[in-house]
C-alpha cells in the first residue's frame, strides 16, 4: 500500500495558493464554463508545481468524502445540524470558500464511520505545519509526457495517459478506483461479488467485467464505453450504457457528466477514442484553445495563446506526440500563425495574418 502525505512549514505564500486553490475549485464546479476561463485555470495549474497540488489535494478529499455522503450516519449527522446554523455557515462560505464546510461535513464522516482512508490533522487541508493528507490505497501515475500500464491486486489492467494518478483502494467486499487527474482506460477482470468502480468528479461509474476509459478535464468527466456495460451515477441521476456483441468493434458508447448532470450518449469510433494510448491524439471540430490545452498536457514547455480572437479557430487532426512532433509547425502553416515566447518561456502563438488566422480549417498532421 502506497501512502501520500504533506506537512510542510507554512507561508504566507502556501495560505495564498491554498486560497486561489479553493476559489478555482469553486468557480470550476458552479459550471457553465468558458473556454476563457478554462485556459486562465489551466494558466494558473501550469504556472507553479504548489498550484496543481493544492488543487488536485481538494478533488482527492473532495472524492473520498463523497463516496460516503448518503450512508446512514453521514445522513444523520447532516441532520443534527440546525437550520440557522446551517444558514450561518453557508453565508460563511459564500464571503471565504468552501472550505468550513468541508470542515463540517468531514468530521461527521470521521466520527460517524471512523474512515482509515484519510487522517486530517487539524481538518484543514493543506501546508500548515498542523496539517496532515494520509491517502490510503495504492497510488498510480504518471508524469508529463509520460504513458503506463499497470496490473492491480484483482488482475485488471489500467493504461495511464499523462499526468495521470488514481488510488486504488480495494477490499474483500469492494473495488473502488478515484481518478485524481488525468485520463485512464480499465479493463476490469470479472469478479461478480466486487464490483469495480470508478470515482471521478461528481459521479461514479461501476463495471463489472468490461472496457472502459474515462477523463476528467477541469469542466466534466467522458466516459467511454469500449466493451461490456457500465453504470453512471451523478447525484440522483444514473444511466447505463452498453456494448452489445452484434455492434462492430470499432464502435462504443460516450456520454459526459458534470454539475449539470449526465448528457445522452454518442456513438464514437473506438480506435479514435482510444490513439492516446499509441501517442496519437484525434480532434474533430475542436477549438484551437482545446487543441492547445491537450497538448500541454504532453509538454514541460507550454503554449500560450497570445491572442484570444485566436481561441475560436476549429481545428481538425490526428496529431502525434513526442519530441518528434510537429503541431506548432502545422498550426502555423495552416493558420497564418507567428511564434514567440515570453518571460516564463512559453511558447505564445500569435496571428501574423487576422483575417486567415479567423478562418475555419482543418488540419491532417502530425504532432
Amino acid at each position: 500500500m502506497t501512502k501520500s502525505s504533506y506537512s510542510p512549514a507554512e507561508t504566507d505564500e502556501d495560505r495564498l495558493i491554498q486560497s486561489h486553490a479553493e476559489r478555482w475549485f469553486i468557480r470550476l464546479g458552479a459550471g457553465d464554463i468558458s473556454a476563457a476561463v478554462m485556459a486562465e485555470h489551466e494558466s494558473w495549474m501550469q504556472a507553479d508545481s504548489k498550484h496543481q497540488r493544492a488543487y488536485e489535494e481538494l478533488e482527492v478529499l473532495w472524492e473520498i468524502t463523497g463516496r460516503f455522503s448518503n450512508t446512514p450516519e453521514i445522513i444523520a449527522a447532516r441532520q443534527t445540524v440546525r437550520p440557522d446554523r446551517l444558514g450561518k455557515v453557508m453565508a460563511k462560505e459564500r464571503r471565504s470558500g468552501l472550505f468550513s464546510f468541508l470542515n463540517i461535513r468531514w468530521t461527521h464522516a470521521v466520527i460517524a464511520a471512523s474512515f482509515t482512508l484519510v487522517a486530517i490533522g487539524s481538518l484543514h487541508l493543506g501546508y500548515g505545519t498542523s496539517s496532515q493528507v494520509a491517502i490510503a490505497g495504492d497510488v498510480y501515475e504518471t508524469h508529463i509526457g509520460e504513458r503506463k500500464k499497470f496490473t492491480l491486486s484483482d488482475g485488471s489492467v489500467i493504461f495511464l495517459d499523462t499526468q495521470t494518478r488514481i488510488i486504488a483502494d480495494f477490499s474483500p467486499e469492494t473495488r473502488h478506483v478515484s481518478l485524481v487527474r488525468g485520463q485512464a482506460r480499465f479493463n476490469v477482470a470479472h469478479d461478480a461479488d466486487r464490483p469495480f468502480s470508478v470515482m471521478a468528479g461528481i459521479g461514479k461509474i461501476t463495471a463489472l467485467g468490461t472496457a472502459f476509459v474515462v477523463k476528467k478535464t477541469p469542466s466534466d468527466v467522458l466516459v467511454t464505453l469500449i466493451e461490456g456495460r457500465v453504470a453512471v451515477e451523478q447525484q440522483d441521476q444514473m444511466t447505463t450504457i452498453t456494448h452489445t456483441p452484434t455492434q462492430p468493434n470499432h464502435i462504443g458508447q460516450q456520454l459526459a457528466y458534470s454539475i449539470k448532470g449526465i448528457s445522452k450518449a454518442n456513438i464514437v469510433d473506438i480506435p479514435q477514442s482510444v490513439a492516446w494510448q499509441e501517442g496519437r491524439l484525434v480532434f474533430e471540430n475542436h477549438t484551437l484553445a482545446e487543441v492547445v490545452s491537450e497538448l500541454n498536457r504532453y509538454s514541460k514547455t507550454k503554449i500560450v495563446i497570445g491572442d484570444r480572437s485566436l481561441r475560436s479557430i476549429r481545428v481538425t487532426g490526428v496529431f502525434n506526440v513526442g519530441p518528434d512532433g510537429n503541431a506548432l509547425q502545422a498550426l502555423q502553416s495552416y493558420f497564418s500563425l507567428q511564434l514567440t515566447t515570453d518571460q516564463r518561456g512559453n511558447l505564445v502563438l500569435i496571428s501574423s495574418d487576422s483575417d486567415e488566422a479567423s478562418a475555419t480549417s482543418n488540419i491532417r498532421s502530425k504532432v
